[in-house]
């Protein structure tokens, strides 16, 4: 009812008992709305903001599209700090959400060539491209942004090529050390490696 609420009455600023401002709901015909009912400024300024407008409409006419997104940010809210849905038990556990950062499946027939790789960088290093000092800080920056109580960031899904990680004050100059590490082919093994 409440999103209906917004929409049906108009409201006129009156003070609670503590004198506070708040809106109470009166009918376009100018009568009193229903006595028990007010609003906050907060409450009213969905009306006024035309995306969370969009909402309002859309929430008081259809309640299954009410319940479907207020399932699946409650979904997030309450599982989002726990890492990956592996970590997840119950029986109302849902399949991977984008929010918990999924990885896709290793291949298994795949054979990377770390030695390649590891001539390619020392070949780097040795030609300019890039110093021993960029790369070190780079590795340590992309293992600091791990947080052991989700899961999330770390050098797995080499998350400090995106925000916010890669948006951080700590991390900037690092795009340019990534940029410049992007031209070293390292055909199977992954950025994370």
């Amino acid at each position: 009812f409440y999103f209906n609420n917004l929409l049906d009455y108009e409201f006129s600023l009156g003070f609670s008992p503590a004198g506070e401002p708040q809106w109470f709901p009166f009918n376009s015909d100018g009568t009193a709305g229903p006595p028990n009912l007010f609003m906050l400024t907060s409450d009213l300024a969905f009306l006024e903001d035309d995306s969370y407008s969009e909402l309002v409409n859309l929430y008081a006419s259809n309640q299954a599209a009410l319940e479907e997104d207020f399932a699946a940010a409650w979904y997030r809210l309450t599982s989002q700090d726990m890492g990956p849905a592996s970590r997840c038990i119950g029986e109302f556990v849902l399949d991977q959400q984008p929010f918990q950062q999924p990885l896709p499946e290793a291949e298994s027939n795949i054979s990377p060539d770390f030695s390649k790789l590891q001539a390619d960088i020392k070949d780097g290093v040795e030609s300019g491209l890039f110093s021993i000092d960029e790369l070190i800080r780079l590795a340590f920056q992309c293992a600091s942004t791990y947080r052991e109580t989700d899961f999330s960031g770390g050098c797995n899904g080499a998350r400090i090529r995106f925000p916010p990680e890669s948006e951080w004050e700590i991390n900037s100059g690092l795009d340019q050390v990534l940029t410049r590490l992007s031209s070293v082919d390292i055909g199977d093994v992954s950025v994370a490696d």
